[in-house]
């Protein structure tokens, strides 16, 4: 993967809601900062996933932009524990 591309993949997992409650969860993974993908990144987090959550017929999603390969794992975790923090506040 070059410094100026950047790959996204989704999965859906158990995240604290129940398993008839799974989230799919978007990952981008991106290299050198770009506005392209800042901007994919905001519409993406900003107004998809709020317009898909809200109209309920296809689960629940959320995002995560890794822009550290390396700690990808770290990151990834940190959203879900985010997600399951929402989800004992509901």
């Amino acid at each position: 993967m070059s410094a100026n591309s950047y790959t996204t993949s989704s999965k859906t997992t158990h995240d604290g809601h129940g398993k008839d409650d799974l989230l799919t969860l978007i990952v981008e993974v991106s290299g050198e900062p770009r506005p392209d993908k800042a901007a994919k990144a905001a519409t993406t987090r900003n107004l998809w996933i709020p317009a898909v959550n809200n109209d309920g017929r296809f689960g629940r999603w959320a995002s995560v932009e890794v822009t550290d390969p390396w700690n990808a794992k770290n990151t990834i975790r940190a959203a879900l524990r985010k997600q399951t923090t929402i989800a004992e506040e509901v």
